[in-house]
């Protein structure tokens, strides 16, 4: 079972890798709300990334906490929901997100 994370700061950083071994550990749980700055939340409708099954998730109390707009996420949950009106006009989403993939059992675990 084989996943990893990408991080997607919403500055102008550099986008992050991390190997993830098994979904169901603590430690795994730890490691995504520490990359989005506490706790989680699904994204809405972005379920593919460069034809990849995946997994967004940002922070929960994001826009409550005044995070900045990240565009480079925002960006590609566009591109995931391909016109579908899911999301609201003019949503974004903030903070710092991440992005998991992995192979089939390690999604299914997810």
């Amino acid at each position: 079972m084989h996943g990893k994370a990408m991080i997607i700061p919403a500055d102008v950083g550099s986008v992050r890798e991390m190997v993830l071994d098994d979904p169901a550990t603590p430690a795994t749980l730890e490691i995504l709300q520490k990359a989005v700055c506490g706790y989680l939340e699904l994204v809405t409708g972005f379920h593919t990334i460069d034809r990849r099954s995946c997994a967004v998730f940002c922070n929960e109390d994001g826009k409550l906490k005044n995070l900045p707009i990240n565009i480079r996420a925002t960006e590609l949950w566009d591109q995931a929901l391909d016109g579908r009106s899911i999301r609201l006009p003019h949503d974004v989403l903030v903070g710092d997100v991440v992005v998991v993939t992995g192979d089939d059992e390690f999604m299914a675990e997810l």
